[in-house]
């Protein structure tokens, strides 16, 4: 089996790719396809590979070296027993055939709803988007889980419409407060027994990229 069929059968990774090792003199080739698809073939390839390594990753650069090649850069971290490896890898790609030039660097949207000025990007920090399941049968409702993973550990983003009528009334800052202590009464009520995710009695004190409700 060739790299494409053991991605597709070990993980369910789909990769537009024709053959290359990745090395500078023998390149991942991308079969013709658009920019875009040719940039979500590179991160889906990288992704394979880190986690048929066990290793988790994240890009830290994508720059052409040559007319056609292209070089991306990736952070991995492995943890094993004893120790904690880190570690930095490039891999090449040749995107002679691709209608347009990829771009990695720029941040891979799979999801956008126009409710909501929230889009979800293929990477997140070290997890890698695995979809999006709407959890409302009606078109008129938004509410979506979005769902990324990695090496060891998964998260769900859940985005949906606002029950507060004066939600848009408030700041920012209080409508996250407001929200996370809504979300934690609803779950205390199911387990009476579990503790909030913050020492003091406000949840304002928690930073703005700790919350998961996202709501337009």
């Amino acid at each position: 089996m060739n790299l494409r069929q053991l991605l597709k059968a070990d993980f369910g990774i789909e990769v537009l790719v024709q053959g290359g090792t990745g090395l500078a003199d023998d390149p991942f080739v991308i079969e013709p396809c658009s920019a875009t698809e040719a940039t979500r073939t590179q991160l889906n390839l990288l992704r394979g590979l880190e986690r048929g390594r066990g290793e988790l990753w994240r890009l830290l650069e994508a720059e052409p070296v040559a007319p056609a090649v292209q070089r991306l850069r990736i952070k991995t971290v492995l943890f094993t027993r004893d120790e904690i490896i880190n570690e930095t890898r490039r891999y090449y790609f040749d995107v002679s055939q691709v209608d347009g030039v990829p771009d990695a660097r720029t941040p891979l949207i799979e999801w956008e709803d126009p409710r909501t000025t929230f889009s979800a990007t293929h990477q997140i920090g070290w997890l890698n988007f695995d979809g999006a399941t709407p959890n409302n049968q009606s078109k008129d409702v938004l509410d979506t889980s979005l769902h990324y993973s990695s090496v060891g550990a998964k998260a769900t983003i859940y985005i949906y419409d606002s029950a507060d009528p004066f939600t848009r009334e408030r700041s920012p800052t209080e409508r996250r407060a407001k929200e996370l202590e809504s979300v934690c009464d609803e779950i205390r009520a199911v387990q009476p027994n579990l503790e909030a995710p913050w020492q003091s009695k406000s949840p304002s004190h928690l930073p703005s990229r700790r919350f998961s409700p996202v709501r337009p």
